[in-house]
């Protein structure tokens, strides 16, 4: 279960787990700014979601951080409520296919279990070791 703190918006400060229904739905038990506590199931109520910082120039840039530390990022819900919360890899993922339907919310939870066990493997390799400045010394004219 990933866990996420919600930093600001129209929910209380807190720090709080995505639960799972028996039925398999995701959910989050959040408590408003008014002090109602409601259970908020991602597939009904996220409308979007974005990283922090996320775009085209830093991701062109191959800017980002390791699957394993915090990342910053919006929520948006229905009615126009909102929320900034901080989680690892897993819980922003899991917000941003919430709004997917479920054939394409599999397809892209797929692509991205590939790709980062492809940035794992090609990030501890061999290559990862000696690194671009080993490789570039021993070209001829260096």
């Amino acid at each position: 279960m990933a866990t996420i703190e919600i930093l600001s918006g129209d929910f209380e400060r807190d720090t709080t787990r995505i639960r799972y229904s028996e039925a398999g739905r995701a959910f989050l038990r959040l408590r408003s700014n008014d002090g109602h506590v409601e259970d908020l199931f991602l597939e009904n109520e996220v409308v979007g979601a974005a990283e922090a910082g996320e775009g085209p120039t830093a991701r062109d840039r191959g800017e980002g951080v390791r699957s394993t530390e915090k990342r910053l990022f919006v929520v948006l819900l229905r009615g126009g409520r909102k929320f900034v919360a901080r989680g690892d890899f897993d819980a922003m993922i899991e917000f941003e296919t919430a709004p997917l339907p479920a054939d394409q919310r599999r397809e892209r939870l797929a692509r991205l279990q590939a790709s980062r066990v492809t940035r794992a493997a090609t990030a501890s390799g061999p290559a990862a070791w000696f690194g671009p400045g080993f490789f570039a010394r021993l070209l001829p004219g260096r």
